[in-house]
Order: C-alpha cells, then structure tokens, then sequence
C-alpha cells in the first residue's frame, strides 16, 4: 500500500475550504509579500488601460492574529505594482531594495486594501518579508488613508556609530 501524502492531502483540503495552504502558514504574517494570479486583483480605476499579467505581487497587511488557518477565510492585502513611475496621492513608493521585490519603483496601492482568500496564498508564492521600518511606514500610510491618523508619518530611521 503506498505511502499517503499528508501534506497533499492537506493543501487539498485546505483549498477546497478557502482557508491557508498549511505549508504556507509558517510564512504568513503581516509584511509577507506574495505572489498571486492578477486576476485575483481588481482595479477599480483602470479596467480598459490595465496591464495584465500572469502573476501579480501584494503585501500582507492584516493583524497577525487573524492570519491562521481558520476563520477568516479572507486575508487584507495590497497589491503591487512595478509599472508605475511614482506613486499616486494616498499610495506608498517601497524603499529600493526591498526584501520580496526584484524591481525598483514598486508601488504599493495602499488605496486599494483589499481581501482575497487565504488559499490564494501558497508557499511557492511566498517572495519575502518587508523589513519592519518599511512595514511601519506602509501601515501609517494605511491608518492615514482611512482617516484613523491624518498626519501620521514615520521618519526614515537614521544611524549613528559609536566613536
């Protein structure tokens, strides 16, 4: 008798309930960034003139306790974007470099939050974690956007070195 593959099994499971991939879990906090299928991503704003592509990256924005693998079945996100030369009023430009991004310019629509379901989410869509500045700075731009801090802005963190 051949040997059951649990982890298949659960993934199966876990996708025909709409609730998280197992095997992505242990990446799925605020800040991870992920890539889904575009399609998933409505843009109010551009239907006629958008770009589609087969994937499309987006930020994990959500309380972090609300992200296992229960209800909610749903998962607040910001989508992406690298084919924008600057951000527009009330959306976000990421630091260059950025963990979970290969392109410059990338910018987070923090105009468009929005849920998916979780089981769009799978580990071999997993691309990295913001660092906690740039999270820190994404969710202000969010809290100022729905109005709960009309001027909240975190400044860039600076260093000094001892002498």
């Amino acid at each position: 008798m051949p040997k059951l593959d649990l982890d298949a099994i659960e993934s199966k499971v876990a996708s025909l309930n709409g609730i998280a991939d197992p095997t992505a879990l242990s990446r799925l906090k605020p800040g991870a960034v992920f890539e889904i299928a575009d399609a998933l991503v409505p843009f109010p704003h551009a239907k006629e003139n958008r770009t589609w592509h087969e994937m499309r990256r987006v930020i994990v924005v959500q309380a972090y306790a609300l992200l296992g693998p229960v209800e909610p079945e749903t998962v607040m996100i910001v989508p992406c974007s690298a084919s924008q030369n600057d951000a527009r009023r009330g959306d976000f430009n990421l630091p260059k470099d950025e963990p979970g991004f290969t392109r410059p310019h990338v910018v987070a629509y923090t105009t468009l939050v929005m849920p998916i379901l979780k089981s769009a989410l799978a580990l071999d869509g997993y691309r990295g974690q913001l660092t906690d500045e740039t999270l820190a700075q994404l969710r202000a731009r969010i809290a100022q956007n729905i109005g709960l801090a009309l001027m909240l802005e975190l400044p860039p963190r600076t260093y000094t070195t001892s002498e």
